[in-house]
């Protein structure tokens, strides 16, 4: 690519597209032989002939042109793809294994086949980063030009980084002009003179981008022009590869490559972090996804919770990665949803950020929740809710307001756990509770409203809901949902019963144990090899339906973090369900959605003791959260995987709220400090992937018999065994310890002399330790067969 391309991108300078004086008695046309209002356009000394069509110029691809002249060399002007988006929007694509939609550096998107007059042939490639490229998604658009670009152009790295551009420069065999998408690009190929007969635009059918095509033009063999100015390729160029140092050292910046993720890594930690300090050892991607943790708990706890409780689903001036159709390139300072309240979102991310200690934040967040957004007018219901978006009413928008106005049965119960999470921590003290019970009490009664007035509401047996999880607009009925609406009015019923609201606690509960009455009835159903597993309306936006793992995946929201134990009936179900799950689709990287795919599939293994896939599932999410480069670490709300698997780039709002907290809940689950009953002590359920050694964590909060305290935890594999070790910065109740997990035959678990009691969970045993509710300050317990 000319030198000047680097100079105009960096600087801005308008410097090529400069008419000069040309003879065109050197050249020829290469046109449709019909094509009328032709218009001649002269671009690095090169005229063409173009054809306008509407406010654009007409495209030629997919056209065969005829020739019958020698030429030195052939133009072809425009050189983009037809089509903006680089990646397909969310949907069910990638699990159907489609990758029409996807377009990677490298990928061929067509071809120029030129026949000779002496019935020989030559055929170019055209592919993405060598000699086609996107236009909408890199340049602002040129006076006139009416492209969808998808909220603003994304031109970093390229922009800022001048070793980037170097690459994109050195990549591209095309001379650039600072023009309209028509007429961007300029790519010549060398003939020496030979006979064209035709010339062949043939698109290739695996990819639906297309490409562009503006105008042809043929340099005339004995012309008197210094041609060394012009960049051309011949067909050695591509028989030999030759592009390809070039383009694989774009790719590869552009780009994460999973050969060049890091092998061992030390812990690093953002600066100023206030979180539990964790280190997860073993491999590679245990150190990277310890990094993550903490580098997205800190952005949880700082920029998505303010101290006054103010929340937001995008941190601000996050960058953007292409919306959700970029090809890698990134937008610095979008913050696309800042302003945005989405319940299903920040619910997620206050549970994590009390979690991680942010407890002062999520308390003012609880406040505001209830105090001023459950309130927030609906334009469709006059009962209190949280809607889709809780602060739509303010955004002066009113075809969005109208549209997130539904029934948000999931984020209207995400925020019932939330507020329940603050509230057993001591962020909404009794005396708060007793002074403001209505925002409590109309909070919970949205959901009894809607299983009482089955008219208005749709209600049959289970709730019906209009959000992402069903299908939106009108709505249908969910599991997802309906497990969110479940869990959080049980929650809430718990809050009724420690606040001596014994009609409301009695109330709440009955009407939780009949919804969840209609979503057994409703949302299960008999496998042919696995007996009863849970099924969910298929139809949403959401890749991978992995939203089926509901009851599972929020039951140590409510219930801890040990449902084999807690409920072995429902746990069961769920076991099956993966099992039926990994015949439907089975893939370690199902990161399209970061928290609806990779964070729930993870979780689900984790919380099914699945130690083998737990480790692959971790590792892709730690790995599509790292970048050599730029931004590392911080979950971007997709990721678009290449089918090979060996390399990814992001997509989206980088940090987005749910996509974020779903993947530091992994973390939070995998530690396994279970403090949900503490008057009667903490349960430790840590858990090892395959491969992982050991995981280590310092300061994380704890409540223990209603105290605030924090503790440090190791849980270590040696030799035949496992080592726990926990100290305490005040005395706490130990109320059982869990060890393993050790082979099927295992008859028998010793422990420092402490009574060890087997249990069976899927194909494994582990041991428990009774803790015996005593204050201890310290342990240390080698448990081994």
């Amino acid at each position: 690519m000319k030198k000047i391309f680097l100079i105009t991108l960096i600087l801005g300078v308008i410097i090529l597209n400069a008419e000069t004086k040309t003879n065109n008695t050197s050249f020829f046309f290469v046109k449709k032989i019909d094509a009328q209002n032709l218009k001649t356009v002269t671009f690095q000394g090169i005229p063409f002939e173009v054809q306008p069509e509407g406010n654009a110029y007409k495209n030629l691809a997919a056209g065969v042109y005829v020739v019958g002249k020698p030429a030195d060399k052939l133009f072809f002007l425009g050189m983009t793809a037809e089509k903006p988006e680089c990646s397909e929007w969310w949907g069910s694509a990638e699990r159907l294994y489609d990758n029409t939609k996807r377009l990677f550096i490298g990928d061929k998107v067509g071809q120029i086949n030129i026949v000779f007059d002496d019935n020989t042939q030559e055929i170019f490639p055209l592919l993405f980063g060598v000699n086609i490229w996107n236009y909408e998604l890199l340049n602002p658009l040129k006076p006139g030009e009416t492209l969808t670009t998808y909220f603003g152009y994304h031109p970093e790295p390229f922009a800022s980084d001048t070793n980037a551009a170097k690459l994109l420069e050195d990549s591209l065999v095309l001379m650039t002009n600072d023009e309209r998408k028509d007429f961007k690009y300029i790519f010549a190929l060398d003939f020496s003179g030979k006979t064209v007969r035709e010339i062949s635009l043939v698109p290739d059918s695996s990819k639906v981008m297309g490409f562009r095509v503006t105008g042809i033009t043929g340099l005339k063999p004995g012309n008197n022009l210094k041609t060394n100015s012009w960049e051309s390729t011949d067909k050695s160029f591509y028989l030999k590869r030759k592009y390809f140092p070039a383009m694989d050292k774009l790719a590869r910046r552009l780009y994460q490559f999973d050969d060049e993720l890091p092998e061992k890594l030390a812990p690093d930690s953002p600066e100023n972090y206030s979180g539990p300090k964790v280190k997860f050892n073993g491999c590679g991607s245990a150190n990277i996804f310890a990094n993550v943790y903490m580098y997205n708990l800190n952005d949880i706890m700082k920029n998505k919770v303010d101290e006054d409780g103010m929340m937001h689903t995008s941190s601000k001036n996050a960058p953007t990665f292409g919306s959700y159709v970029g090809c890698g390139t990134f937008r610095n300072g979008a913050g696309s949803y800042y302003s945005h309240i989405w319940t299903r979102d920040v619910g997620r991310s206050v549970i994590e950020a009390q979690f991680g200690g942010a407890r002062d934040r999520a308390a003012n967040a609880a406040n505001k929740a209830l105090e001023i957004y459950l309130y927030d007018p609906s334009t469709r219901y006059k009962q209190p809710n949280w809607k889709r978006i809780a602060n739509a009413s303010t955004l002066n928008n009113s075809n969005l307001w109208e549209s997130v106005s539904g029934k948000e049965n999931d984020g209207h119960g995400t925020m019932m756990l939330f507020v329940y999470h603050v509230a057993r921590t001591g962020g909404l003290s009794p005396e708060w509770l007793k002074e403001n019970w209505k925002t409590i009490n109309d909070a919970a009664e949205w959901i009894c409203w809607q299983m009482e007035n089955p008219k208005e509401s749709h209600f049959n047996g289970v709730l019906h809901s209009e959000t992402e999880a069903s299908t939106q607009k009108y709505g249908e009925y969910d599991l997802f949902s309906n497990t969110m609406a479940c869990y959080g009015l049980r929650a809430l019923a718990r809050v009724a019963e420690q606040t001596n609201h014994k009609k409301e606690a009695e109330r709440w509960s009955q009407k939780a144990d009949e919804l969840w009455a209609g979503i057994i009835k409703t949302f299960t159903t008999e496998h042919p090899r696995y007996g009863t597993i849970f099924v969910d309306d298929a139809n949403d936006c959401w890749t991978y339906e992995y939203k089926r793992f509901a009851p599972l995946m929020l039951s140590p929201d409510v219930f801890g973090y040990d449902l084999a134990k807690i409920n072995p009936e429902l746990y069961k179900i769920c076991e099956n369900t993966y099992k039926a799950q990994k015949e439907d689709f089975f893939n370690y990287a199902s990161g399209r959605q970061m928290g609806y795919g990779q964070a729930f599939i993870t979780q689900t293994a984790i919380l099914l003791d699945e130690s083998k896939d737990m480790a692959g599932y971790l590792e892709k999410a730690g790995a599509f959260c790292y970048h050599h480069t730029e931004h590392n670490y911080i979950v971007p709300e997709g990721v678009i995987c290449h089918p090979s698997g060996r390399f990814w780039f992001r997509n989206g709002d980088l940090g987005n709220s749910i996509q974020q907290a779903e993947i530091v809940k992994c973390g939070r689950l995998l530690l396994g400090i279970d403090d949900m009953e503490s008057e009667a002590g903490l349960k430790i359920i840590p858990r090892l992937p395959e491969g992982w050694n050991s995981i280590e964590v310092e300061d994380y909060p704890v409540l223990s018999d209603g105290e605030s305290t924090t503790v440090n935890m190791s849980y270590t594999k040696e030799n035949d065994g496992y080592r726990l070790k926990l100290t305490s910065a005040l005395p706490i109740k130990i109320n059982e310890m869990r060890f393993g997990q050790f082979p099927a035959d295992t008859k028998e678990l010793i422990a420092d002399g402490k009574e060890v009691k087997l249990f069976k969970v899927g194909e494994n045993i582990f041991g428990y330790i009774n803790g015996q509710n005593k204050p201890v300050t310290s342990i240390n317990i080698f448990c081994r067969m």
